[in-house]
């Protein structure tokens, strides 16, 4: 049903859209809206398929790439119909970082399953490389700045709700997305430490110091004012541990 009603709206859409003459620019923003909020719920299906099918050998960079596609769609239909407007500007904030987050998430995921499985982790090539570094080039998008012209000293009279947005994260997905992101780098890492395998990496791609930028806040976090909600810190330490030794 979800799926059904999703493609519907994405067809309603898209129907708006015959002639940019007719419409002013604030109506092609709320149609653009629309359409990537629709996108993004119909893909959603297809990413939950994915994810419950420990993504198939057979055929799931196709369908990742499928999904990618559909979000690609929607940057190319705000360019067209709003260029003088930047992309995120056009989408909305929320609308923007879920486009990145879902590139990066799924990414993660397809790349945790493979690592974690032996026999395919065996097999890892190139275009798995190339996988890696995206996903980190996308989450890498979403790493919190911590707002200007804040003391990072800590306050006993501030809440923990106010010292996470002195650090820039102001959500869970952005703190899931800063561990996330620091796997990626530790596997890509891995892969330009590791001479024997067969793949390519991009020798200039820092990898160790991004995965530190994504790791080592998340620990500051993670041990500090959310050291009683449940976060771990465990995996994350081994990380920063590996880097330092390699």
């Amino acid at each position: 049903m979800l799926l059904t009603k999703s493609r519907r709206r994405c067809e309603v859409c898209l129907a708006g859209y015959p002639d940019p003459t007719v419409y002013t620019s604030q109506i092609f923003t709320k149609l653009i809206q629309e359409y990537a909020q629709a996108m993004l719920d119909y893909t959603y299906h297809e990413e939950c398929q994915l994810v419950n099918g420990e993504f198939p050998e057979s055929n799931a960079r196709e369908r990742i790439h499928k999904i990618f596609c559909s979000f690609d769609q929607i940057t190319e239909l705000s360019k067209k119909c709003i260029p003088e407007k930047e992309v995120a500007d056009v989408l909305g904030s929320e609308i923007n970082e879920c486009l990145v987050w879902r590139r990066g998430a799924l990414l993660y995921m397809y790349c945790k399953t493979v690592k974690d499985d032996p026999k395919r982790a065996d097999k890892i090539d190139t275009s798995f490389i190339q996988l890696l570094h995206e996903g980190i080039i996308q989450l890498k998008s979403i790493l919190p700045s911590p707002p200007p012209g804040k003391d990072k000293e800590e306050s006993p009279d501030k809440d923990d709700t106010l010292q996470l947005i002195d650090m820039g994260i102001l959500n869970d997905t952005i703190l899931l997305g800063m561990m996330y992101g620091g796997e990626l780098c530790y596997w890509y890492y891995q892969e330009q430490v590791n001479k024997t395998k067969d793949t390519e990496c991009d020798k200039d791609f820092d990898a160790k110091k991004i995965g530190k930028d994504f790791l080592l806040p998340y620990i500051e976090a993670v041990d500090g004012v959310l050291s009683v909600h449940g976060w771990s810190s465990q995996t994350a330490k081994q990380i920063i541990k590996y880097f330092s030794e390699h």
